[in-house]
């Protein structure tokens, strides 16, 4: 068997050469999309395909040292960097090694090739579908390598290195319906491409940019839909900036009549001027308005939030914002934290942190929590609210409601322009996405979105920075949670029946 050494120029090269081609001829900005696979696992391959190791030799001018193996287990030609792969109507396998950091590639045949730190799979196509892991078709290259997973701990990482236009498209299908109308669309692969270049930059020390879930955006892969597709290349390499740079393009399911500003959810956070609170024309959303109450009794309250059940305690509100309350202190078993509306969203599995808490008390009144109100093991706490998601940035729902609206004869009053500028105000819409990043890293710290109340006598609440961004803006949109809509061609929409 022969050793085979790769050199970390020569990946670098051909990475790159694949990479960052001329405009148009090739992948502009390739995303790393971490997938939720976990090892082994299997991929069918639908095209040619070259596998490339990782990991480098040690450097030529220190002959003294052993190099290292890249790789080991399968005889290839001289001076050929890669092993070439064919598609097969078997599966590969890839599977952990017996050393750290050891990946194990096996053919359908049952030869097994293994790799140190991971190995790299670019197909010859790109745009096409190359790889099929369950159900999910994903095109462009296949990254399995070992570093920092989502829960921040070393393991080995599958990662899909996809062209940012495909990974707009893929995003389509996890966010939004495919009948919704075509400027709705256009607005949300906007906010979509301009969210995935600001992440890309947030998380550059990373060994991925974003995941498929709803930690980032809900990614599933090449989908054939021709209004997502057709979305994408009307907009393509269109972004948001503010002052030159890609904003934070939030967006989540429905505000229930209005959106709120980033500093109202997440406390202490960066107040972007364009996430202000706007109207939201999301009448015709199933999340409009709550359809029942989320009741709960006190002892399960206070368990769900970290502090004793079984016990008698308090809540009130701790932090106004004119008449709106933005936080609440709970207190049990001689405990107390302050905590968001959003925290609390989180912690109870609400819609949204848009609600008002009430107090059923023993004459089966509700009483609204604005002042300190005693709370039993038995007291029954009523969350009640409108909409669905953390309410920041564009409102999907609303976006489909304005692409709706008509003028009385007929003509549509606004297009995905107008709508992005309705749910991003003061954000620039630019033709082009390749351009230049803030340089001073300070400035695209990820925020964090589980800012947190202090108070003298409260406990400090910490939740899991890894990733801040558990918002609904990623949630997957289901075909049996939709409402069937047309437009009248009026000034409103009018409901089908269900």
């Amino acid at each position: 068997m022969r050793k085979v050494v790769l050199r970390a120029v020569i990946v670098l090269a051909l990475v790159t050469a694949w990479c960052r081609p001329a405009y148009g001829e090739g992948p502009q900005v390739v995303m790393r999309v971490a997938l939720s696979v976990a090892l082994p696992f299997e991929f069918l391959l639908e095209q040619d395909a070259h596998v490339f190791p990782l990991l480098s030799a040690e450097p030529a001018a220190e002959p003294a040292k052993e190099e290292k193996e890249a790789w080991r287990g399968l005889e290839v030609a001289d001076n050929q960097p890669y092993i070439s792969l064919v598609p097969s109507r078997e599966p590969f396998r890839i599977r952990a090694g017996n050393a750290s950091g050891e990946v194990v590639l096996c053919y359908p045949s049952g030869e097994a090739v293994s790799f140190l730190e991971g190995l790299c799979i670019l197909p010859a196509d790109h745009a096409s579908a190359a790889f099929q892991i369950g159900k999910r078709r994903y095109p462009g290259g296949l990254e399995i390598s070992y570093g920092a997973s989502k829960g921040g701990s070393c393991e080995i990482v599958a990662i899909n290195l996809v062209d940012l236009e495909a990974y707009t498209e893929g995003v389509l299908t996890g966010e939004v319906y495919s009948s919704w109308a075509p400027e709705a669309l256009k607005a949300q692969a906007v906010a979509t491409r301009t969210y995935a270049l600001r992440r890309m930059n947030e998380n550059k020390s990373r060994n991925y940019d974003v995941d498929d879930t709803v930690l980032s955006q809900v990614y599933l892969g090449k989908n054939g839909v021709e209004v997502f597709r057709a979305a994408v290349l009307e907009t393509r390499g269109q972004v948001l900036v503010y002052e030159g740079v890609p904003i934070r393009a939030h967006y989540f399911s429905s505000g229930g009549g209005t959106t709120e500003g980033d500093e109202e959810v997440w406390l202490g956070g960066n107040d972007e001027p364009y996430l202000t609170a706007r109207e939201d024309f999301d009448w015709m959303s199933p999340h409009y308005r709550w359809k029942e109450p989320f009741a709960i009794e006190g002892s399960d309250l206070f368990g769900k939030l970290g502090l004793k059940p079984d016990c008698t305690g308090w809540i009130e509100p701790s932090i106004w914002s004119g008449d709106k309350i933005l936080a609440y202190r709970f207190c049990a078993g001689g405990r107390t934290v302050n905590l968001t509306r959003e925290q609390i969203r989180h912690k109870l599995g609400l819609q949204s942190p848009r609600f008002h808490i009430t107090v059923r008390d023993g004459e089966e009144q509700e009483i609204t929590v604005e002042s300190r109100m005693e709370l039993s093991s038995s007291t029954v706490v009523i969350f009640d609210g409108v909409g669905k998601g953390h309410g920041v940035g564009l409102s999907q729902w609303g976006a489909q409601g304005m692409a709706l609206m008509c003028k009385s004869d007929g003509v549509p009053m606004y297009d995905y322009v107008d709508i992005l500028k309705h749910y991003y105000p003061g954000a620039e819409l630019v033709d082009n996405y390749n351009i230049p990043m803030c340089e001073d890293d300070t400035e695209l710290i990820q925020e964090d979105h589980t800012e947190h109340v202090y108070d003298e006598h409260a406990e400090f609440v910490k939740e899991d920075l890894a990733e801040p961004v558990c918002d609904d803006h990623t949630e997957p949109v289901y075909e049996d949670d939709k409402k069937q809509i047309k437009p009248d061609y009026g000034d409103h929409i009018e409901f089908l029946p269900e």
